[in-house]
């Protein structure tokens, strides 16, 4: 399995059209990312890992690209976290779309940020 696998489900939720497709859809999503970004990142060492594996993933893409695409990566966490746990919380077509959105821009900033570094352009 590969983590696209994971987003073309959410996709396939989201058509389900109702808040319980919507959070899945979110979650999924994220967990699409994550698996990228856990790939990406399984050669970075840290000098001190974080405990949970979401924060030693955060942790280890902020030592290789940077604080800027950690941050994103954690806002998208959150509202993974939040879509999952946050029952009061109404969810709604919008939001999936906009993690959607987020996943691939974390996914084509890191591309960049990998392609830069790698032509010697790249700051952390």
């Amino acid at each position: 399995m590969k983590q696209e696998d994971l987003q073309k489900l959410s996709e396939a939720i989201l058509d389900m059209d109702s808040e319980v497709a919507y959070r899945s859809a979110i979650s999924r999503s994220y967990y699409s990312a994550f698996h990228a970004i856990r790939e990406i990142t399984s050669d970075t060492v840290l000098d001190k890992a974080p405990p949970g594996s979401h924060a030693v993933v955060t942790a280890k893409l902020k030592a290789k690209y940077g604080k800027t695409i950690a941050k994103h990566f954690h806002k998208m966490k959150k509202e993974r976290n939040s879509a999952d746990y946050d029952l009061h919380k109404t969810f709604f077509r919008k939001d999936a779309t906009r993690m959607f959105n987020d996943r691939r821009f974390l996914l084509d900033e890191v591309a960049v940020a990998h392609t830069n570094q790698a032509d010697g352009k790249g700051e952390r």
